[in-house]
């Protein structure tokens, strides 16, 4: 072994995985592009410098590999060879190999145990123009084809054939080759729709020509076989002497699928892993057409494309190296820890001493401030990384996926530019991914289904990113068919996740958010695709526990829209610092919405009960309030004890946990400031009320709130308000177009049905208690806040037109499970109106009034059932002759 060749190998490594994502997304290109050279020369150029590197490494069977696509796409590049599918399900094939030897090489520096001779033999087959379907007998006709590893040669060790020293330089290498496939990626669907372009395809022939090169320097002849097939194949497309087909594109995609696989097992195990890639390269092979010169001597015509794809490289693209250099990950975890530290020793040296410092000191602890944060922000750009970096892999997913379907799908990306810590854009990559498949399985119809809607044939799937304050916005949209709500609540029934009587009662949004319950799934039959009823739940699970929140917006015939918000960062955060009993906490300002502080001089009055739980009242709008000294001490405090806290010291902020909006009763707001996150201790870990530590500036520890954790664990449930009639944005763009909104509160009559006020009639709310009924002439009334307030049911209003009757209700006084009642004023006169249920807020578009329509009640449809709306006036005058004015004249 070779001391010191670590670092070049982890950099050949580390380019030939970008390059196959780039092959990756070329040759996704090459399937509609009508002009694919430029999109055939870049993949050529990729596989070309793939297969020159591994001859370096003395990896054989990586560089067999790689020649054999290097000499397809030449054909393909040079015109020799046109694209078809076949050629392009081949050089998929052969991404696939050279990735799965890259990552074997990475993890224990083998090429795999994998055989690539058939991917081999097709390559070449490919190239030389034969059918992509041979006999046996015609395999051995189909030129020479370098064979890859046997599997008992594989097994053994690449530092058995490398020189010590070369973990860093095979570090290197699956990098480089990781990057090099995202570019042929992405040059391969640029050849779909432009496969005349040859600057695409010799890069193409470049980026496999140095994954084959470096491989046969660590000796992967699995990796080196198939780049060569696929460099072989890039060859004669760059020269022109394939014309570029399908059969090209989908071949490029095959063999970027297996440089993956490749250097996905080099990268765990250091070995090319155990699959075989002949027929890849036998399709690779048989892709060509003039394939004389191949024959005779494949490797040195590929070795002769290296030179003048070298020079090409040098006039086409600049080198980037002299203002860009490879740090190792961990190198700018230990340089983040140190900037943790420095800003925590900075709170601590303000706190200390805040009050003691001159004129002078403070001049200096300004500057101390300044300083601290440029470099706090400095190093947090170098933990940032685009969207782009997990959103490229994206449209070959999108392509393989719709095709499996059967269906047509158009990709657009905008603000991939758009940066996250590099720890949230790993979380966020599977989520992303599922919904994404989810848009495409469930969302977006078949060719004949949208035509048959009037739409186009092809659906359109969107992802967009933008900043919005210190959060990020990740928007996935399709224009599919929606989600169809009826049939969502029948399957939450169905499958026991809710009952019926939920379901009628149910708004849209809820509905909608039923997609998110564990185990729930619209799929008819389970796929490899869905079916299994998880995804939706995790998705949201994963995003939550980062700080974020996931929104969903969806109607009918339209489209879904995913709203997905995240944190910048989680390393050092901005928060609030708080105290209760006692105790120091601190809760991030991302989850803070505001902060307010409930009635003056005892009186609570934005404070009300609803079923036992006090929910404050915030512009017409109800959260439930959580007492933090409750939950930490699994006290009962009485609601006296709960309003006194409320409403003398106390303060509360509202917080945001995904759809989620709570108050939460704290005794003080002390600080606010920046905290560096730590994890907690091991037997704190399996809790859900806290999601980090931190350490304050005089050197005493606060425990970071988990903002979703306190909502689970207390139950706060989904917000109430759902938004009626269309939830897309040209949907509310039509709703304010036809008149001002007005809201509603939405209530279940004690028959069951569905009752509505209006908002602005509604005083409050209460609870009721056997102890505060009484009687007035016969009149059921109750004592609220001084006054006595009639008792109205609206069972026994709606159902007679005899007075009397609405001296007596139809419940028992007695029951411990009493229903709600609704204090309703008009024109000055107010009564209490028994509801069996509070179902919630909602906004309605129609242009309705107090004494619109005649009757009692007016039927009106929210959420696509219908509600009875109240006339108050009506209710009111029919009462007021009985009950009014003798209930006024018995107060005064």
């Amino acid at each position: 072994m070779i001391e010191g060749m670590d670092d070049i190998l982890e950099e050949f490594l580390s380019e030939s995985l970008e390059n196959l994502e780039k092959v990756d997304n070329e040759l996704m290109g090459l399937e509609k592009n009508p002009n694919p050279k430029q999109i055939l020369a870049s993949i050529f150029r990729s596989v070309h410098s793939i297969k020159g590197t591994c001859g370096f490494f003395g990896l054989r069977k990586l560089e067999s590999v790689a020649h054999v696509g290097e000499t397809l796409l030449a054909r393909l590049r040079d015109g020799d060879l046109s694209i078809d599918s076949d050629n392009t399900r081949a050089l998929f094939k052969l991404v696939d190999a050279v990735r799965d030897m890259l990552n074997n090489i990475a993890l224990d520096k083998q090429e795999g145990f994998t055989d690539y001779s058939e991917l081999i033999a097709t390559l070449s087959n490919l190239a030389q123009g034969e059918q992509l379907v041979v006999d046996d007998s015609d395999t051995s006709e189909a030129g020479p084809v370098t064979k890859s590893t046997p599997p008992a040669e594989a097994t053994s060790k690449l530092e058995s054939r490398i020189p010590e020293g070369m973990e860093e330089a095979l570090s290197e290498f699956l990098s480089e080759s990781y990057e090099n496939l995202e570019q042929v990626d992405e040059e391969l669907l640029l050849l779909e729709h432009e496969p005349a372009d040859p600057e695409i395809i010799a890069s193409l022939f470049r980026t496999v020509h140095t994954i084959k090169g470096t491989s046969g320097f660590f000796d992967f002849g699995r990796l080196e076989t198939l780049a060569h097939a696929g460099e072989a194949l890039l060859s004669k497309l760059r020269k022109d002497e394939l014309p570029l087909e399908n059969i090209h594109i989908d071949a490029l995609f095959q063999m970027v699928d297996a440089f993956r696989s490749i250097l996905d097992s080099v990268q765990e195990n250091r070995t090319e892993g155990s699959g075989d890639n002949s027929e890849l390269v036998e399709l690779l092979s048989n892709l060509r057409t003039s394939h004389d010169e191949m024959q005779h001597n494949p490797l040195q015509a590929a070795d002769a494309q290296t030179h003048d794809t070298s020079s090409e490289k040098e006039k086409t693209a600049p080198r980037t190296s002299e203002s860009t250099v490879r740090v190792n990950v961990g190198t700018l975890d230990i340089l983040m820890n140190l900037v943790g530290e420095l800003v925590l020793t900075r709170n601590q040296l303000l706190e200390q001493y805040k009050h003691t410092l001159s004129n002078d000191d403070m001049s200096a602890q300004q500057r101390l401030n300044e300083l601290t944060r440029e470099l706090q922000d400095i190093v947090m750009k170098t933990r940032m990384q685009t969207l782009n970096t997990i959103w490229r892999k994206l449209p070959r997913i999108v392509r393989d996926l719709a095709q499996s379907l059967g269906k047509e799908v158009e990709l657009e990306m905008v603000g991939g530019e758009t940066e996250l810590d590099r720890t949230i854009l790993s979380a966020i990559n599977d989520p992303l991914t599922h919904l994404v498949r989810n848009a495409i399985d469930h969302g977006l119809e078949l060719p004949e289904e949208r035509r048959a809607c009037g739409k186009s044939a092809t659906g359109k799937l969107t992802l967009s990113a933008y900043y919005e304050g210190d959060l990020i916005n990740i928007e996935v949209r399709d224009d599919g068919a929606g989600i169809n709500v009826k049939d969502t609540k029948k399957k939450a029934v169905d499958s026991g996740l809710i009952t019926q009587a939920q379901a009628d009662s149910m708004g849209i949004r809820t509905a909608m958010n039923l997609v998110f319950s564990p185990g729930f799934s619209t799929a008819k039959q389970v796929t490899n695709v869905s079916g299994r009823g998880v995804g939706m739940d995790v998705v949201l699970t994963n995003i939550e526990k980062l700080g974020g929140s996931v929104e969903l917006d969806s109607e009918k015939g339209k489209g879904t829209l995913f709203h997905i918000k995240l944190p910048l960062t989680l390393a050092i955060v901005p928060a609030l610092v708080l105290t209760s009993n006692g105790q120091r906490y601190a809760v991030p300002q991302v989850n803070v919405v505001e902060v307010t502080k409930p009635g003056l001089s005892g009186q609570c009055s934005s404070i009300e009960m609803v079923h036992g739980i006090p929910n404050i009242r915030l512009r017409d709008d109800l959260f439930p309030l959580l007492y933090l000294e409750q939950i930490f001490n699994k006290t009962t405090s009485s609601n006296d004890k709960f309003y006194k806290q409320a409403a003398g010291n106390g303060k509360v902020i509202l917080l945001r946990a995904g759809d989620r909006r709570y108050g939460l009763v704290v005794d003080d707001i002390i600080d606010n400031l920046e905290i560096v996150v730590r994890p907690l201790v091991s037997h704190l870990k399996g809790g859900t009320t806290f999601s980090g530590a931190t350490v304050l500036g005089d050197g005493t520890v606060a425990l970071i709130l988990d903002v979703v954790g306190l909502a689970d664990q207390c139950k706060v449930p989904n917000r109430k308000s759902n938004r009626a009639g269309t939830h897309m944005a040209e949907g509310t763009k039509n709703a304010a177009n036809h008149g001002k909104n007005q809201q509603l509160l939405l209530c279940q009559n004690p028959q069951g049905g569905r009752m509505a006020l209006l908002l602005e009639q509604v005083v409050r709310l209460e609870e009721l208690k056997s102890d505060v009924f009484d009687r007035v002439h016969g009149q059921m009334v109750i004592q609220s806040a001084g006054a006595v307030l009639p008792v109205i049911d609206f069972a026994k209003w709606i159902n007679t037109k005899s007075p009397l009757a609405l001296q007596e209700l139809s419940f028992d006084i007695a029951d411990q499970d009493l229903p709600q009642l609704v204090v309703c004023e008009s024109k000055g006169s107010q009564i209490g109106l028994v509801v069996s249920q509070i179902i919630g807020i909602v906004d309605s578009n129609a242009a309705l009034s107090p004494n619109e329509g005649a009757g009692r009640v007016r039927c009106v449809v929210i959420d696509d059932q219908i509600s009875e709306l109240v006339h108050l006036d009506e209710l009111i005058n029919e009462c007021r002759p009985l009950l009014l004015d003798r209930i006024d004249s018995t107060v005064e």
